[in-house]
Parts: C-alpha cells; structure tokens; sequence
C-alpha cells in the first residue's frame, strides 16, 4: 500500500503559474535562466601536487592556495573540495578556473594568498570568495584613533614601502561579479593601480568585508560597486597610505569604515548612483584616524535623472586633520532630494586645521525637479571638537529640515551668520561648549532672576514662585520682572502645552493660585526650557475691571469716562473678538441692555455700525461686592459687513465666511443629494438665497428655510442680505463630495489575507469558500470571474447600504467561491465609484490531506504522477474503509478507464475553473440529464469554452458521459485548451491511419508539442482506452509542460 505525499513546494508553484493564465489558452512562462557555460578545466589527483607550506598557518579544508607564480606557464593552483584536491590546468587564469570548480561544487572559494607580487588582471565567478593574505587577522591600523576633545597629533611615522617578501602585493584589477555573492579580503597588499571591480548593472552582493589591509593605490576607487545591489560593505582595520576614495557605491547598502588610519586621501567614502537608478543606503564611519585628507564622506548623485536617497549617515568618534580645499562631509550635486526624514549625525569627532572660506559640511538641494525642500531632514552635529577659522563658514544647507549643531566647542567660538540655510530651516547652535574640555556651556537658557522681593526661583523645578499675598497689585508685568540669560529671549503662555500666548506679558491674577509659563528661547531662537510661574494671592474681595484685551491693532486705546471704555472702531473692523481681566477671582456676566436683562452669550463677534454697547456686572470672589461696567464701540458703515451674514446656523460646521470677498464657503461631509442651510444675520437683517446671480430664482429665505438640491462637486449660490438702510449680495459655494476614483482593495473582510503586486492571497480550508473584499474605498465594487478574459462572472448576493441623506450607495458583495484544489485562481475586478477599473487576481490555496491507496504500490511506473496529481486535488479515489490506526485508506482504481465526464472535471481543475458559475449553463447535449451531480458544473463549463463539443448523432448533440475516453480524444480536447496548432508527419506511426479526421489537427499538434506522444513499438494508439493512471501521468506532465510553453 502506498501512502501519498503532500503536494512539494516545486510542483505547487507550477500548478499556480498554470491555473493563473487564461481560461482556455494558457501563456508560456520566461524561459529558465541557463548556466554558466564552457567546461572547468581542471583534473582530479588523489593528492596535492603542490604541496605548498606555509608558515604558522593553520590552513582549513576547501583552503585554495595560489603562490605568486600562479600566473606563469610552470604555476599550479589546487582546491580541496569535500577532501578531493583538485588541481587547476597550466596557464594563465588557473585562479579563476579553480574559482568555477569551487562554483560547480557549490561552495565558496576560500584563498591563501603567499607572499609575492600579483601583476595580473582576474576575473573570477563564484558564490563567494575569501582572500588571505600573510597578515590575515592583524590589524594593519597601529596608530588607532584619538578620543574626543584631543587637539595633539599623533606622533608615529606612517610610511611603507612594497616588500614583496613578506607581502602580498596586488597591483592589478580583480573582477568580481557574480549575483548573490560575498567577498573577503584579509591582509592584503593593494599597491598602484589595484582595485577591485564589483560594478555590474542587475547583480547583488550580500556582503563585502576588508579588514587588515595596507592600500597605497592610484586608482580612482578602491572598490568600485557604483551599479548593482550591494547590501553589506565593511573596511576594518586597514592602513591607507593613499587613496583617492576607498569605496564608490551604487545601490542599496550598509557602508561601514570602522578603526582605519588613513593618512591621505580625497574621500574615504564616495557613495553615488553613478548609473544604478534609485538607490539607498545607510552609513557609518567610526573610530578612524584621517591623517591628511580632503573628505570623509561624499553623497553624490551622480548622473542627472539617476535619484539618490541616504536613509542615515553616523560619523562617529573620528580624529580628523583636515589638509584641502574641498567639504568634508558632501551631500554633492543635489544629493539628498526624494526621501523625507533622512538622519545624519556626525558625533564625538575631533576635526583640526579646517580651512577658512571653505565650509566643511555641505548639504546642498536640487532646485530643477519639482520638489525643492519637500521634505524635513535632521542634521546633527553635536558633542564635538571643532577648529573652526574665526568667522569663516561652517555650513552650507539648503535642505529643509532640522540643522542641531548645539554642545560642540568652537575653538574661535560661533554665530548663525556662519551656517548658509534655507529659510525655514530650524537651526540649532546653543548651547555650545566654552572651553576645549568641553565642561562649561554657554547660551543656555534660563531665567537668572526676578525683579520682586516675594520671588523665589527652584531651578531643580524650573518653576518661580511668587507670594503675592500681602501685594495690592492688581497684574505682574512680566516683562519688567523677569530677567533671562545673556542673549535669550522668552515668551508668557497661559497653558502648559504653550499653545496660548500672553503678548502683553502680564500675569493677571485668576485667584487664590495662578499659573502660567515661561518659554526661555536660546539666541538662536530655539527653545530650550520652559518654567512655570506658581503665584499666590489672597481670597478676593475686589470687582474691577482690570483690563480689556482686544484681538487687533487697528484698535486703539479706549478713552475710560468713569466706568465705560469708549472705542472708536475702523469701519472694517466688524468683527472682533475681546477678553476681559478682572479682580483676582472676580467673575463677570455680559449683558445688552444697561438693565442688565438681555444676557449675551460670549465676548466679541459682529459689532453693528453705528452706536453697539456691551454692559458687564462683575462680582467678587468672595461675592461681597459687584460693580457695572460698559464697552461702548462707534463704527461707522463700510459695503463688505453691513448688513452681512453673520455665521451659518445649520448644519453645524464646516463654514468659511470671507466678508471682504463676499464669500461664503460650506464642505459638505458627504455626497449629498441636498441639504437644509441657515444663517444668523446682522441685526434687524434677513436674507434670501438664490440659484443665478441675477437674483431672479430664489430658493430659501429667512423664516421660510428649504433644502437645497446638490450636485457632486461644487454648488454656486447667491445670499441677499438686506435691511431697512442698505443690502449685500454674498456669493455661497457649497463643496460637494466627488466620486473616489479609490480601486484598492485591502484584503478579505471575511478572513486573513495579503495583498501584494495586485495578487490577493488566502488560505482555504473546504471545498467553498464566503469572501468579502474589504476596499480602502466603502464605494467601490468588485466582481469576481471564472476566466482571465472575463466572459464567465461568478453570482453574488448583495446588500446595498444608502447613507442618510446622501446619493452614495455601499454595496456589499458576498461570493461563494469553489476551493477544491491546492491552489485556486479568481480574477476580480474592482470599479471604484467614479468607474475607474483594476483588475487583482485571488488565489485561495489549501492543504489537501495525504490519502493512501491499497492498489498504488511503490515500484509502479505510476506511482509519482498519481502521488503528484493527488496532491494537487486534481484526482482522487474511492473510499474503501480504515487502516488498523483508524486512518481513511482509499482505491485509486488506476487501471480503469478514465470517462468523459471524469475528463471534463480534471481540465476544469487544471485551469482553475469555478464549477458553480456552470451549474445552470445551457447546453444542446441530448443526454444531459445522464451527466452526474459532481460531474455536471464541469461538463458545462467545458461545453462553454469549447473543449468538449460532444458526439452528432444524426441531427441530435450527445456528450456520453460514461463512455471511456480514448487518446485522440485527449490530444483533441488539450491540443483546444492550450490553444496548440503545430504540425507533425503522423505517418512515422505504424498506425497513423487509425487517426480519425475530426482530431488531426489536435493530434499532429499535441504531438509536435511533445505533450503525448507514440509508445516504445512506434504506435500511437489513437483508438485506445486511456486508464485513469495514465491520465495521472498526463495532467502532470501537461502542467510541467505548460509552466514552460
């Protein structure tokens, strides 16, 4: 008895690149990637031949071992693969012969590189490659790196000389290409024109990693890697002599130059898109020592249309002595320009000798794109020492974004006019350290006193307390009592949160206790601290009114006839907006009328022109006492306000009154199909709105209110407002919504799923499945199809939602979905609101339970492709009982013939067919009602797209459902659903004659195809049987084949 397999990963994978190409024509899949051509040239020997020693190394297994002759006609190289040496053949690129064996044995190469000098120019294909040089493992980085804050140089004397003796020199180019791949390079000697070329268009690179290492070369770059992906690259540890940048980098990647003494060169770290399309990165150089350099670290874009985005740069703990003209941190041609948030931090360096006139940090913007300052940067520059020229410049910056260069030492000081910036960049200077030990801080913000004998300031707190009780002042001004840090600024807010400001910085008494806060501001202008004011005052017996703050300064000050506060208003100032201060703890109550009878709900709003008085009763905290007070405003008439509307009453929200433009605007929540407006108007006004401008077809008025029909979009009215003395004509637009045009759908809302590169995926669990789409958009509608061509589209039912109110409806759309395979395919169409179309693909997979057969056994010729065929839920068995351990065993039946109607349900399988949408599909078949319930969605469907066309007996269409099914009928109905129309001499069969003319062509091209063909006798056998075993092997072979075409 054979017990089946799960369906492998491999053949799943084929089964879903099947059931997703169209219904009946399935499209051919890319064709496989072939490999690496031409032979190895290499010979197997039992030992190695060369049998090189190397002193005081420990060598491992799979070790390649090159001496410095490897390149001469007598040199050998060798490898040891799984303990079998190879040996490479006589000549010049035995290197990278012996690199493809390691290739071929699917290892990586790791090389022994013997002392000697290594002239030629390599190229090497392998999945990875480490080289390792005499002083592998040793650091070549002896002088390290200074701490922070430390001005002195180091003393030791950095030359070298080539001395091939003791040393592994390269001098030529290293080529290294290949997709996928690491490389190592370990205690090398890279001399003159060396270096090592990574740059290839469309390959990876996992890592890169140099460490102990001496460089003295002339080349442009040291590692060139300005195309492809390069994800990890790291210089540890080396001795650069000279250099003009060790690495130019294209692609994503992490860069990280960590412990190297460098003691000339032109950038350490160029990182560009020279050629690679959109790229990012991010950086760290740590621990360096940079003798005498021109840069660190240059950002260049390269190319114009190429995009360069930093994701993060950190320059860490660097000792750097600066000895050219040119930035030493470059964001170069217009770096720095599509990604919003990027971070640089430059922390902890000591930067000696910077050049005066010349900058060393440069952040420029590209100004020609369309998106100049798009995005907020953050640049940090702190907690370092810095020998900055006496007014020279510091930064140049156009980015928009965050410039922190707060707690470094200057040893010449700093101010804002030496940093260049956009101008809503926030700089950042203060505080700064003041001496080069970098203990004592200056322009840092507090408040250093107050001029009042009761205050008292907790700095631990950062709150001033102020005991005001035996004090009969009435406010404090703050302005004449606070005194802040040399430099700083500060601002009053009545909040914590520091969103309400005090401009007239006094501090009224509110009574018993009152709080406030104070934003000191460093002299750059940014905000360092925050204290509160805690005042305290005794329980109030007073009602005065002890000042009216009004919120404009085209108000001038009133003239106080007793207990009013006469102001004389401009005629546009219409409306405003005042705020009472009375007696600590005093409350008041506004009224209209000197009767103190017609209470008014708020302060400010419309001031009607003409004569307009407010009256005000004030009462004392401790309600002993109340006084009358009275704000009388004289404006005179202007055409914007007078008579105007005032604000609009209903709905609620959402309005926007310009009165200087006549000009009402209200947005609409929703799509609404009308919707019901009223205003408040001046006094002793009304209104009427109309549809023209013309005022000829009103719609509404005041005291006679009616919707107004709506439009998607924008809606133009027309307002009157009139009194008995004058009238105004306001124009009401009301922004109507629009129809989303949203198509995205986000998942199911009927269970876990993902979205990615338009393919919804799910997991099913029985042979039906409910889905629901969940769409960004609540509008949008989906449909679901048998077919990539959309001609069979799957029923649904549906539950329309109107909103209240509005010309929207939701449709909720529930599909129930057939899931009987490992992996089934629905097309959906998603129609946004507005009629705009995407097309997804579902594809819902299921695990289909292993079964066993007591009639498969394990050496047939069968075996696999019933295994396989199983697996995917294309065929099944009979159930015939339990096994000892309770588990379902089953018959397979593979020497019986396979039917028609069994046929039809397998090709339906196979392209990924719904049955339910074919249940009640029309067909002319006689014997229709012969056709089996399991069998029946499937026999229609293939009617439906023309598969199985059935037998004509006389004028009558019969499809035989219990009839077996013979060859030619198979190669007919797949040459029909692949849509195969190649030709074939049948007459190399013996019995080519048998082939019936209704199925030539399908045959010849089922043939041609390679899909079916002859057996080992030369017949074809047109008019046989076909067992369902053989149609196992068929529907597997027929996947393969399509996964392929």
């Amino acid at each position: 008895m054979m017990k089946m397999k799960k369906l492998s990963a491999a053949l799943l994978a084929v089964l879903m690149a099947v059931s997703m190409m169209s219904c009946i024509v399935l499209g051919a899949s890319a064709e496989p990637e072939s490999g690496l051509g031409g032979p190895v040239k290499i010979e197997k020997v039992e030992a190695d031949p060369k049998g090189i020693d190397v002193p005081g190394k420990d060598l491992p297994a799979g070790l390649l071992v090159v001496n410095s002759d490897w390149a001469d006609a007598v040199g050998l190289v060798s490898i040891k693969l799984d303990g079998i040496t190879y040996r490479a053949t006589l000549g010049y690129n035995a290197f990278a012969e012996i690199a493809d064996a390691a290739e071929a044995a699917t290892v990586n190469a790791q090389i022994y590189v013997a002392p000697g000098i290594y002239e030629a120019d390599i190229t090497v294909q392998t999945g990875g490659m480490k080289i390792y040089g005499p002083y592998a493992g040793v650091s070549a980085n002896t002088e390290g790196n200074l701490s922070k804050g430390n001005p002195n140089r180091p003393s030791a004397d950095v030359t070298s000389s080539m001395d091939a003796t003791d040393e592994a020199v390269f001098t030529g180019i290293i080529n290294f290409y290949q997709a996928g791949s690491n490389l190592t390079v370990d205690g090398l000697y890279l001399y003159g024109s060396s270096y090592f070329n990574l740059a290839e268009g469309g390959k990876y690179r996992v890592g890169t990693y140099v460490k102990n290492n001496i460089v003295n070369v002339t080349s442009a770059n040291l590692f060139a890697m300005d195309r492809g992906q390069n994800f990890n690259f790291m210089f540890e540890n080396n001795r650069v002599l000279n250099a003009n940048s060790i690495v130019t980098m294209g692609g994503m990647g992490d860069i990280t130059v960590r412990n190297n003494y460098f003691n000339t060169s032109n950038y350490a770290v160029v990182v560009t898109s020279v050629q690679s399309g959109s790229m990012g990165a991010y950086c760290k150089i740590e621990g360096n020592h940079f003798g005498s350099c021109n840069g660190i670290f240059r950002y260049d874009r390269g190319q114009t249309g190429y995009q360069t985005v930093l994701y993060s740069a950190q320059i860490l703990n660097n000792y750097v002595e600066r000895n050219g003209t040119n930035y030493l941190v470059w964001n170069a041609f217009y770096a720095l320009n599509t990604l919003p948030g990027t971070n640089v931090q430059v922390t902890g360096n000591t930067f000696l000798n910077l050049q005066n006139g010349v900058a060393p940090f440069n952040f420029p913007y590209y100004k020609n794109e369309g998106n100049v300052n798009m995005y907020r940067h953050m640049i940090n520059i702190n907690e370092n020492y810095i020998d900055l020229p006496a007014g020279s410049n510091f930064i140049n910056s156009e980015m928009n974004g965050v410039l922190n260069c707060a707690y470094n030492y200057y040893t010449n000081g700093i101010s804002a006019s030496q940093v260049t910036k956009y101008t809503d960049t926030q700089l950042i200077l203060y505080p700064y350290y003041s001496d080069p030990e970098m203990t004592t801080l200056t322009g840092d913000a507090k408040i250093t006193g107050v001029n009042l004998s009761e205050a008292v300031i907790n700095e631990e707190e950062k709150t001033v307390y102020l005991d005001m009780r035996s004090n009969d002042l009435d406010y404090i001004d703050m302005d004449a009592a606070l005194i802040v840090s040399e430099g700083c600024s500060w601002k009053l807010y009545e909040d914590q949160t520091l969103s309400t400001e005090v401009k007239n910085k006094r501090l009224y008494f509110d009574g018993v206790t009152t709080v406030r806060y104070v934003e000191i501001l460093s002299p750059d202008g940014v905000s360092s601290s925050v204290y509160r004011i805690y005042a305290t005052k005794n329980y109030g017996s007073e009602a005065k009114l002890i000042d009216v703050l009004i919120d404009s300064e085209q108000v001038a000050s009133p003239e106080i006839v007793g207990t009013t506060y006469k102001y004389t208003l401009p005629a546009d100032v219409a409306f405003l907006n005042y705020d009472l201060k009375v007696s600590s703890g005093a409350t008041y109550e506004l009224f209209a009328d000197s009767m103190l009878t017609e209470p008014l709900v708020k302060t400010g709003s419309y001031i009607p022109y003409g004569g307009y008085q407010v009256y005000i009763l004030i009462t004392s905290e401790d309600k002993s006492t109340t006084s009358k007070y009275c704000l009388d405003f004289e404006r005179p008439y202007s055409e914007y306000y007078d008579p105007c509307v005032v604000e609009g009453v209903a709905p609620a929200g959402n309005y926007v009154v310009r009165h200087n433009r006549k000009w009402i605007g209200y947005y609409c929540q929703n799509l609404l199909a009308s919707e019901t407006f009223d205003f408040m108007v001046t006094p002793g006004a009304t209104y009427k709105i109309y549809a023209d401008q013309d005022l000829t077809k009103e719609l509404s008025r005041s005291g006679d209110v009616k919707a107004l029909a709506l439009s998607e979009g924008t809606n133009t009215f027309y307002i009157k407002v009139e009194d008995s003395a004058h009238s105004n004509v306001l124009t009401f637009v009301v922004y109507n919504g629009t129809r989303s045009s949203d198509t995205t759908i986000l998942g199911l809302a009927t269970g876990s799923s993902a979205v990615a590169g338009g393919v919804i995926t799910a997991v099913g669990t029985g042979d039906t499945m409910s889905v629901r789409f969940n769409t960004r958009s609540p509008y949008a509608t989906c449909r679901v199809f048998a077919d990539q061509s959309k001609q069979i589209e799957l029923k649904y039912t549906s539950t329309p939602i109107t909103e209240e109110g509005s010309i929207r409806v939701i449709d909720e759309r529930t599909f129930n979905l057939a899931t009987e395979l490992a992996g089934n395919v629905y097309f959906v169409e998603c129609m946004a609101e507005n009629g705009a179309i995407e097309d997804y693909m579902l594809v819902v997979q299921k695990s289909v339970a292993a079964k066993s057969y007591t009639d498969v056994s394990d050496g047939a010729w069968y075996t696999s492709y019933i295994e396989d065929a199983s697996a995917m839920g294309m065929l099944g068995g009979e159930l015939t009982g339990n096994d000892e351990e309770g588990n379902e065993i089953y018959a397979f039946r593979p020497d019986d013939f396979a039917s028609r109607q069994e046929l039809a349900v397998i090709i339906c399988r196979m392209l990924g067919v719904n049955r339910t949408a074919f249940e009640e599909f029309a067909v002319a078949y006689k014997d229709a009602d012969q056709i089996a319930a399991w069998a029946n969605g499937y026999v229609r469907a293939c009617y439906a797209f023309g598969i199985m066309q059935g037998s004509l007996e006389g004028n009558d269409l019969y499809f035989l459902p219990e009839n077996s099914i013979t060859r030619q009928e198979v190669m007919l109905m797949f040459s029909r659903m692949y849509g195969l129309t190649g030709s074939y001499d049948l007459s190399v069969f013996h019995d080519s004659n048998l082939v019936a003319p209704w199925a030539q062509s399908g045959v010849e091209a089922v043939v041609a195809s390679g899909l079916i063909l002859g057996d080992e006798n030369g017949y074809l056998n047109p008019d046989a049987k076909i067992s369902r075993a053989e149609i196992a092997a068929i529907i597997v072979r027929a996947i393969e084949y399509a996964a392929n075409m």
